[in-house]
């Protein structure tokens, strides 16, 4: 995939997050298989994915890659398309 092409949330973003993740997620009110819901905290998202904590071990999930990283941040630099 180009790096200038347009990352969409359906297509790119939600498959970056595991079940596990979004069923994690919902009870704590955000909704990881929401656009809207993600749009409005890539921010904190970002800063979770990035700093590599997130999914923590014990949900049995593996960090996310730079490259996961990097999709997540490019979308974000799109506009958070849907």
């Amino acid at each position: 995939m180009a790096s200038d092409s347009p990352l969409s949330f359906a297509k790119d973003i939600f498959p970056l997050f595991t079940d596990a993740d979004v069923s994690h997620m919902k009870p704590l009110g955000m909704d990881l298989s929401s656009h809207d819901d993600v749009a409005k905290q890539a921010e904190s998202i970002f800063g979770v994915v990035s700093a590599g904590p997130m999914p923590p071990p014990e949900d049995g999930g593996d960090p996310w890659s730079e490259q996961m990283v990097n999709t997540f941040k490019r979308w974000m630099d799109q506009g958070c398309r849907p």
